[in-house]
């Protein structure tokens, strides 16, 4: 009785163990479906190298400035714009500059207590 025990013992570890490894080989079988064919590969490998082809040719063509990135009337308007907007902040910098100058002699304080007084950054 005892050796027909350890021989049902025996068998359900190996089934056991052999419905793990099916476990195991439907996991795989599944993993290399996914996969790509051979051909598929090759396929896959000349679109790329086609991509890399095309963009080495555009990169190419703004390295040697066959082609502009923004168009030259543009770069102008933005330019006056800057200069605009420049011309503005110098103004308003120095009207701040001057409040602060007449905030400072009406109350005998310096410049640094004013704006600090008033939140302002410098």
């Amino acid at each position: 009785m005892n050796k027909v025990k350890n021989e049902q013992d025996f068998l359900r570890k190996a089934h056991q163990d052999l419905q793990n490894k099916i476990k195991e080989l439907k996991a795989e079988i599944q993993r290399l479906d996914r996969t790509l064919t051979l051909d598929e590969l090759q396929t896959e490998i000349t679109s790329l190298e086609q991509k890399i082809a095309a963009s080495s040719a555009q990169v190419q063509k703004y390295r040697s400035n066959e082609v502009a990135l923004v168009p030259e009337a543009e770069i102008k308007k933005v330019e006056l714009e800057k200069e605009k907007m420049q011309v503005l902040m110098k103004r308003r910098e120095k009207l701040v500059r001057d409040l602060v100058d007449a905030v400072g002699e009406a109350t005998e304080a310096k410049a640094n207590k004013v704006i600090e007084l008033m939140g302002l950054e410098c």
